[in-house]
């Protein structure tokens, strides 16, 4: 048995910048796409209902941003976004992120003459996500502020998951240190739950009364109190295929090299009760791509306990360039952005113990890879290129049964 940090989702970001497209052009995009799903005008009245949020087919958005003069009635019962022509916006974005995957291994492992060796693990996941973020655009016109406002979002995820993982490593010559392993990776089977919420903070020109209006709205219930959304699904990871290679050089020094893929594409959604989320599903397909990763490591034997040893992984970027962040057009969630992550290089150095019943772990990882982020949809908004770089130090203990 064994625990281990599966994945840490600590993150902060800053970014800003001067365009002339605005995040109130998807939102005025999203209400009229509305409107044309379900063949009826999703009207001013209905946005400014007390029940908004309780309505199953009112984008949330829409209903912050119509309060906020973000999108304003235009003709044919189509709404326009706050930006003007001459506008230019400074945009603003500030994020927080938290959390982990926790992995509980339950493992087992047989040896038949020191030629065939196989092992099978059980592995039990604890998931706990937030974050938080702020979205802030002020108008300019001459230089001068036209209006701004500030889209807070909150977002929790939590859950648990269950995977299995197979594998078989033959020495396939007796007097050759030459290890194969092939091993296979069930899909992670999850249970999830997300919650979110928002505050819009606004001061805008208001077109009926002809002034700008200060104000706060936010996410809530037909009595003014804040009001989550709330949504609980499954989540079914792809399969994942494992070739590996092994030799020892002498009785100290063991290399590695490994090739692992997993088609990203083929994850799966569906809610609680089993329904299918199939819009969902189809932006998965659409987006994400098979992802190839490759390990190459190497172990020095200090002593008969103590080791140390390199590592080397490169990961394939697991989102296609052309995808992008689609809300659905009857969409609870509020927070629009989104990035398109490249390819990941991780580097790791460490030190082992091996007991008769014990052992330990500790190592140094430094990971780094390049994505491309945006802060809302929109053709014309440029790419923020980020590169991100992150140090951890990871400790593993175990017991042998």
């Amino acid at each position: 048995f064994n625990y281990h940090k599966a994945k840490s989702f600590d993150k902060d970001m800053v970014m800003g910048g001067n365009y002339n497209v605005s995040q109130t052009q998807q939102i005025a995009g999203l209400v009229n796409a509305n409107s044309a799903y379900y063949g009826e005008y999703l009207s001013p009245e209905v946005l400014l209902d007390k029940n908004a949020f309780n309505f199953g087919d009112v984008p949330w958005l829409g209903a912050l941003a119509y309060e906020s003069n973000l999108i304003v009635p235009g003709q044919n019962q189509k709404y326009n976004p706050y930006l003007l022509n001459g506008h230019s916006v400074d945009g603003y974005y500030r994020s927080r992120e938290r959390g982990q995957i926790a992995a509980y291994d339950f493992n087992v492992a047989l040896n038949w003459y020191d030629r065939i060796y196989l092992g099978a693990t059980l592995t039990a996941y604890s998931v706990d996500y937030s974050k938080s973020s702020i979205y802030q655009e002020t108008f300019l016109s001459n230089n001068q502020d036209d209006g701004n406002y500030a889209l807070r979002n909150y977002y929790d995820l939590d859950g648990s998951g269950v995977d299995f993982k197979l594998g078989l490593i033959v020495r396939p010559f007796e007097q050759s240190p030459l290890r194969i392993g092939l091993a296979v990776h069930t899909p992670t089977f999850y249970n999830l739950e997300e919650r979110n919420s928002s505050y819009l903070d606004y001061d805008t020109y208001n077109e009926t009364e002809g002034k700008f209006l200060k104000g706060t709205t936010y996410t809530q219930n037909q009595y003014g109190d804040e009001m989550e959304g709330s949504t609980k699904y499954k989540l079914t990871t792809p399969w994942k295929y494992n070739f590996s290679l092994g030799y020892t050089i002498g009785q100290s020094v063991a290399l590695g090299a490994e090739y692992e893929y997993s088609d990203y594409s083929t994850s799966k959604l569906e809610y609680d009760d089993g329904v299918n989320m199939d819009y969902e599903n189809s932006t998965i397909k659409q987006s994400l791509k098979g992802v190839s990763t490759v390990r190459l490591g190497a172990e020095i034997k200090l002593s008969p306990e103590f080791s140390s040893r390199i590592g080397y992984n490169h990961i394939s970027a697991p989102i296609k360039t052309t995808a992008f962040k689609e809300l659905s057009v009857n969409a609870i969630r509020t927070d629009t952005e989104f990035s398109n992550s490249k390819s990941r290089d991780n580097y790791t150095i460490g030190f082992g113990y091996r007991g008769s019943s014990f052992y330990a772990d500790l190592a140094y990882q430094y990971s780094t890879y390049k994505e491309d982020f945006y802060a809302f949809d929109n053709v014309d908004l440029p790419a923020t290129k980020i590169t991100n770089s992150n140090s951890q130090v990871l400790m593993t203990l175990g017991v042998r049964f």
